[in-house]
């Protein structure tokens, strides 16, 4: 990947939108084949998932990605219409139950300040398993492998990525870059404070305070060697936006161009809109992957 300046991508809400719902959209049209179930062996658990492989399959073999969840008992069913936007662009997309929820065994834990650095390499260590068993299906190649995710996936994902070489590829929607304890603390502030109070204000009433920080992805974010496309809207009250993107544009990842971040004003966690229309955002993913040679130049056939 060529080396290049941080992107601030500025998407205008006169984009093309999308129903609003999970992070996922309706830009699919082709159908995909049967998705093929799979079970993970992890720690302590056996994570049942699926794969699904795109309609077409060009001589050789696909990239692959694994779609990592965001906090809550989820299901593969919350990250289906995301998996399926990816397999019409092209891949092969590995969903799973998390730990504990539908018909993965192990334990679910929800995250919190005091057991996150567990947790957090838990979550990741799950992912690169995941990540294995995708690879090691048929058609799928070892050398075009990444991982997608969304909201507390931001933390996730990029252990993930330090910890496993084979990961080449990384994309972020709605991620912290601040520590556990800090996103719990702003998720408070941001709850009760009133809906017409801006972000300068929310920063001023979140000055210096005393809690345990847990998990703090600072230095692995300092260390980020993998391609990495990370998209916020400038309208998220879940994740401490000011903080997020101090971090992000510190980076040596973003002065060498090897994060790319896009900002889309008006757009909320889940990247809606005011009117809750969605922000087409997987335009923006599609480019990427393939400017980053993960993707083939060919457009999707409908």
């Amino acid at each position: 990947m060529k080396s290049r300046p941080l992107l601030f991508a500025l998407l205008m809400a006169g984009a093309a939108l999308a129903p609003a719902a999970t992070f996922a959209g309706a830009l699919q049209t082709t159908a995909l084949p049967d998705p093929v179930p799979i079970r993970i062996k992890a720690k302590g658990a056996v994570l049942a998932g699926e794969i699904l492989m795109p309609a077409k399959v060009s001589e050789g073999s696909v990239p692959g990605v694994v779609i990592v969840h965001g906090s809550g008992r989820l299901d593969r069913q919350a990250s289906r219409e995301g998996a399926e936007e990816l397999a019409a662009m092209g891949m092969a997309v590995l969903i799973y139950d998390k730990r504990g929820v539908g018909q993965s065994t192990g334990r679910y834990r929800d995250i919190t300040p005091v057991n996150s650095p567990a947790m957090i390499g838990e979550l990741a260590d799950d992912a690169n398993r995941a990540l294995a068993a995708l690879a090691a299906h048929r058609g799928v190649d070892k050398a075009r492998l990444g991982l997608f995710g969304g909201s507390q996936a931001g933390w996730i994902l990029p252990k993930a990525a330090a910890d496993n070489p084979e990961v080449r590829f990384l994309v972020v929607l709605s991620g912290p870059a601040v520590s556990v304890g800090f996103m719990t603390h702003y998720g408070l502030l941001a709850g009760a404070a009133e809906k017409d109070v801006g972000e300068e204000e929310l920063g001023k009433r979140r000055s210096p305070f005393i809690i345990i920080h847990g998990y703090d992805p600072l230095e692995t974010l300092r260390g980020l060697r993998t391609p990495t496309l990370w998209i916020l809207g400038e309208r998220d009250r879940t994740v401490p936006l000011i903080e997020t993107l101090r971090v992000l544009e510190s980076l040596p990842a973003a002065e060498s161009g090897l994060l790319t971040l896009v900002r889309l004003p008006d757009a909320d966690h889940q990247l809606a809109l005011p009117d809750g229309s969605r922000v087409d955002y997987w335009g923006t993913v599609e480019s990427w992957l393939r400017d980053l040679g993960i993707l083939s130049r060919g457009r999707r056939t409908s």
